[in-house]
């Protein structure tokens, strides 16, 4: 009696689609890691990606998409991480060392320089472009940010400003 190999399953259209945004994803952090920011083109991508320039640009039509598509991945992944960590029940040098730990681990990951080098490469774009992101996808990653933040450091008897503000110093200081 012979075997017959059962074939393997065909992916979904929402499979194909989602593995190929990832991909491409995966290879802007590859391409902004290896060429850095500037030099980073659709082009590259799509080439890293093994798809067409077509492919990517109908997941993401402009390079800014793809760009806030990185960033929200990376912070995605950041939140994730830290979600996991307990701060429960822990004093707040305890609460603070852990949180700059698993923040460390982060920022050493190519998908966090990445999101440094896009964050920097920005500051060349139009006025208009730059209040476009801000009030776009880094104006959701800033309010996930503060959640994010309260949500450790809420017991800290200091106004929302003054935790922003060690927010920010915290990636600041950690990202140079």
């Amino acid at each position: 009696q012979r075997k017959t190999q059962a074939k393997p399953k065909k992916r979904t259209q929402a499979e194909r689609y989602a593995k190929t945004r990832r991909n491409i994803v995966d290879a802007t952090v590859t391409c902004i890691d290896s060429f850095g920011f500037p030099k980073t083109t659709m082009q590259r991508v799509a080439h890293k990606a093994d798809c067409t320039v077509g492919a990517v640009q109908h997941h993401f039509p402009s390079k800014s998409e793809l760009l806030a598509a990185v960033l929200e991945d990376g912070f995605r992944n950041m939140s994730f991480e830290l979600e996991h960590v307990l701060f429960v029940d822990k004093s707040l040098t305890e609460r603070v060392a852990l949180f700059i730990d698993h923040c460390w681990l982060h920022f050493k990951k190519p998908a966090f320089q990445a999101n440094i080098h896009i964050l920097l490469g920005m500051r060349a774009e139009s006025p208009k472009a730059l209040d476009a992101w801000m009030l776009g996808p880094l104006s959701d990653i800033t309010l996930q940010g503060r959640k994010m933040w309260l949500k450790v450091f809420n017991d800290v008897n200091i106004s929302e400003e003054e935790h922003m503000e060690m927010l920010y110093f915290v990636f600041s200081a950690m990202s140079g």
